[in-house]
């Protein structure tokens, strides 16, 4: 599974299922985004790539195993408690948790970083996952 493939499968899983705000409230990696004015809450989704390694050895193929962190920042208007922002990260952890999407293995996620943020209320979602590649030994 390549690398481009891996994030359109964990970025298709988010825009299929994700429900807590209208979909022009998401701001995804180097894809224009405004702000709509009225808006009372957004997320800025990514996905953060980690460090690979060889997991098998010998033969003519051999298994690579890489892991990266889903990163789902959730904004809400300062002054409204913390109840929504942490009511949208449970939205987005269930997206995710223990999910098996083709090849990728999503694990249990987390929620930190509650704090103000330029002028919002801000929570992050972080959900590790690995996934396994197959690739060729060179001749």
């Amino acid at each position: 599974m390549s690398l481009l493939s891996v994030y359109q499968a964990i970025q298709t899983q988010f825009k299929n299922n994700w429900t807590g705000t209208a979909s022009n409230r998401v701001a995804y990696p180097n894809v224009p985004f405004t702000l709509p004015g009225e808006a009372t809450e957004w997320v800025r989704f990514s996905i953060l790539p980690g460090d690979s390694q060889q997991v098998t050895l010998g033969g003519s193929q051999n298994i690579h195993r890489w892991v990266g962190v889903i990163n789902i920042g959730i904004f809400t208007r300062i002054g409204l408690g913390e109840a929504r922002a942490l009511e949208l990260a449970e939205l987005a952890a269930a997206i995710f948790r223990a999910k098996q999407l083709s090849e990728i293995r999503c694990f249990s996620p987390s929620i930190s970083n509650l704090r103000e943020v330029d002028g919002w209320y801000q929570a992050t979602l972080r959900v590790p996952f690995d996934v396994d590649a197959l690739y060729n030994q060179p001749t």
